[in-house]
């Protein structure tokens, strides 16, 4: 097998919008880089390139100019390129024209943000993110690979809890002391593919796990937990030395607990996360074993999904509520369905479920074989449990998994039917605009896939 490394730094300027909150963003700051990081594999004339970007989500727009840049300069499969978005909440302007979901502003109140500034930030970070693949490319030398699968826990925590009466809230900051606990446990798996070339030098890793890169806040650039991994990896073997990073299957998991004593929750600091990961994955490679890679091959299929179905009711108190501003009040992700974060989502739910006539949508899901090892791809912002599906059936016990990935025409969490429920933030209508049988059908897509490869 032959496999390239390459990182491109794509930091944008300051005063460009910080996207990830349901309040607008200018940044500041820069508290860490951002990159976007590739590697491309090759083995008898099959091709598969991967690519983390550190951006909240990856639309449309974006994703097209990488894979036709990366396709048009190398030759590389549009549909066997496995590009990503880290996730990171403070990250650079993603959608053009100062909007969100089809264009449209999260609301007219929004202060003015630099448009023009934002808007030549996202066409050089889709060129440069596409010559991180095409310079991974040029780079492709024979190579040695291992896998390992290692543990990081105590840094995860599932955000939906039971409330002593009964009910399921997400992150339950205003009524802590009714937290019971979590709802279910995260997931703690961290899988790496490390590279080395003939003389064993280290080249590069490959790694995922199920965390949101929502650990810094604020008003600074910053890549979050995986950039500082990098980092950390690079002390270890190298300057020339690149992570791809993804983010696994964590809709329902970030860094809080809020079980633990104290009036608000507890967490780890970013620091903290990222020293946990780069020691364990630096355990895990130690040991990791061969891939024999005479099996190698990639694919991407797509699987019909329908749209959510909306009370017209609903829709019309959203209308009434964008046109007449609720006072001030918390935003908060445990009580989806107050006035002020109605009014929030109000421009989102609107073009999703108003503008949007689409009924259906066909979802990419992909699929990439290294020896006896897979790597799933889904789009959205994946639950957890369809990532323990995927495991319990994929043909072998060596998998890693990949959210955020490729693009969706509507950005979308993914969560499982059990918690489609009023107070659970990522199943409301604003966050989750898929059928409730979504999930099951992408995973069971990427199973089928799998299977046959």
């Amino acid at each position: 097998m032959k496999c390239g490394f390459y990182e491109v730094e794509i930091t944008p300027p300051l005063g460009t919008t910080i996207f990830g909150y349901f309040i607008p963003r200018v940044s500041d700051g820069i508290d860490e880089k951002l990159y976007a990081k590739a590697a491309v594999l090759e083995q008898g004339g099959v091709y598969a390139a991967f690519l983390a970007v550190d951006a909240m989500c990856l639309p449309e727009g974006l994703t097209e100019v990488v894979r036709k840049r990366v396709n048009e300069k190398t030759g590389i499969d549009e549909n066997a390129i496995l590009i990503a978005a880290t996730h990171s909440h403070t990250s650079g302007p993603v959608y053009k024209d100062g909007g969100g979901y089809k264009g449209i502003r999260l609301s007219e109140q929004d202060p003015v943000l630099n448009v023009e500034l934002d808007n030549a930030t996202i066409d050089r970070t889709a060129l440069l993110a596409a010559d991180a693949v095409i310079l991974a490319f040029q780079r492709l030398q024979p190579v040695n690979v291992r896998f390992g699968m290692g543990q990081a826990e105590g840094i995860s925590f599932v955000r939906e809890y039971y409330l002593k009466d009964g009910t399921v809230r997400t992150n339950p900051f205003y009524c802590k002391s009714e937290a019971v606990k979590s709802y279910s446990d995260p997931d703690t798996d961290l899988p790496v593919f490390f590279f080395t070339d003939e003389e064993g030098k280290p080249v590069g890793a490959i790694t995922s796990f199920a965390l949101h890169h929502d650990t810094v806040g604020g008003s600074q650039i910053s890549s979050d937990y995986s950039g500082l991994v990098g980092k950390q990896m690079k002390r270890v073997f190298g300057d020339q030395f690149v992570t791809v990073f993804y983010q696994g299957f964590c809709g329902n998991i970030n860094h809080l607990d809020y079980c633990a004593p104290g009036e608000g929750p507890a967490g780890l600091t970013t620091r903290e996360i990222s020293d946990v990961l780069t020691k364990e994955l630096l355990y895990t490679i130690a040991k990791a074993e061969p891939v024999q890679t005479d099996e190698f091959a990639v694919k991407m299929d797509t699987v019909k999904v329908k749209k959510r179905v909306v009370d017209q009711d609903f829709l019309d108190s959203v209308v009434r509520n964008r046109e007449n501003p609720p006072a001030p009040g918390p935003i908060s992700i445990e009580d989806p369905y107050s006035d002020i974060m109605q009014y929030l989502a109000s421009n989102g739910v609107i073009a999703r479920y108003i503008t949007d006539t689409k009924t259906e949508y066909d979802v990419p899901v992909q699929v990439i074989q290294i020896g006896d090892c897979m790597i799933y791809s889904l789009v959205g912002e994946v639950f957890s449990q369809f990532g323990e599906k995927i495991k319990a059936g994929s043909p072998t016990k060596k998998n890693l998994l990949v959210s955020m990935a490729h693009t969706l025409e509507t950005y979308c969490y993914i969560p499982i039917p059990e918690m489609f429920l009023p107070y659970v933030y990522e199943s409301s209508i604003y966050s989750a605009p898929l059928e409730t049988a979504a999930g099951d059908k992408m995973a069971d897509k990427a199973l089928e896939i799998a299977r046959s490869l």
